[in-house]
C-alpha cells in the first residue's frame, strides 16, 4: 500500500487577507483605546447624581435654618407680649400660640409645641415653679417645685418667664435607593426649639389666673 501526504498550504492571497485583517483589527484597538470620544459624556453622568445630592442637600439645610430663626423669633415674641402685662391667663396664652404659628408661617407649624412657666426667684437665688402651661392648655409643671435656669438669671427676689417654642421639621435628603414616599429621598425629622428667659415690665411678677 502506498501511503500518500498532502500538505495543505495557504495561497498568497489568503495570507495577505490574514495579514490586511490583523492590521486592520491592531489599528482598530489602538484606536479605541486612544479615543477620548465621550469622555464628557461619561464623566458627567458620574458627577450629576453628586451635584444633585449636594444641591438638595444644600437646599433642605437652608430652609431648615430659616424655619430655625423663625421659630427663635416667635419664642422671643411670645415672651415679649406676656412680660408686658401683670397677669395672663389660659386663653392670652392660647392666643400666644397662635401667634407663633403666624410667625412661623408659611412653614408647616401643626407640630409645634409651646410651653410657658413662671418662676419665682427666692431672696437666696433659688428658682420655683409659680405656675406652667403649655399648648394643650393644662399646666405641665408642678407649682413650687425646684426648676433649672442659667445661673446669670438667679437674681435674689426676682420674677422671670420661661418661653419654650418647639416644632418638627422633615428634613428631605436624596439618597440613592433611599426609603420614604418619593422613590430617591430619604426624610429625616429635626426638632426645632429655642428656649427664652423675661423679666417682668411691670408688676413684681406675672400672675395666671386659671394655670
Amino acid at each position: 500500500m502506498i501511503n500518500s501526504m498532502h500538505k495543505i498550504t495557504e495561497s498568497p492571497s489568503e495570507n495577505k487577507f490574514a495579514g490586511k485583517f490583523g492590521t486592520k483589527m491592531r489599528n482598530l484597538c489602538s484606536r479605541l483605546t486612544k479615543s477620548e470620544d465621550g469622555v464628557g459624556a461619561v464623566e458627567f453622568a458620574l458627577i450629576v447624581p453628586v451635584l444633585l445630592i449636594l444641591y438638595v442637600g444644600a437646599l433642605e439645610l437652608s430652609v431648615a435654618m430659616s424655619i430655625d430663626k423663625k421659630v427663635a423669633k416667635a419664642t422671643s415674641i411670645s415672651a415679649d407680649l406676656i412680660t408686658q402685662g401683670t397677669s395672663t391667663d389660659k386663653t392670652t396664652l392660647q392666643e400666644m400660640l397662635g401667634v407663633a404659628k403666624s410667625v412661623v408661617a408659611p412653614f408647616d407649624s401643626s407640630s409645634m409645641n409651646m410651653q410657658v412657666v413662671g418662676i419665682q426667684v427666692d431672696a437666696s437665688g433659688n428658682p420655683t415653679i409659680a405656675w406652667s402651661w403649655d399648648e394643650t392648655n393644662t399646666s405641665p409643671l408642678t407649682d413650687g417645685d425646684p426648676i433649672t435656669i442659667p445661673t446669670a438669671f438667679e437674681i435674689p427676689n426676682t420674677f422671670l418667664l420661661q418661653t419654650t417654642v418647639d416644632m418638627d421639621h422633615d428634613l428631605l435628603m436624596l439618597v440613592p435607593g433611599g426609603g420614604g414616599g418619593i422613590s430617591g429621598f430619604l426624610e429625616r425629622t429635626v426638632n426645632l426649639g429655642k428656649v427664652y428667659y423675661l423679666h417682668q415690665r411691670e408688676a413684681e411678677t406675672i400672675t395666671c389666673s386659671d394655670c
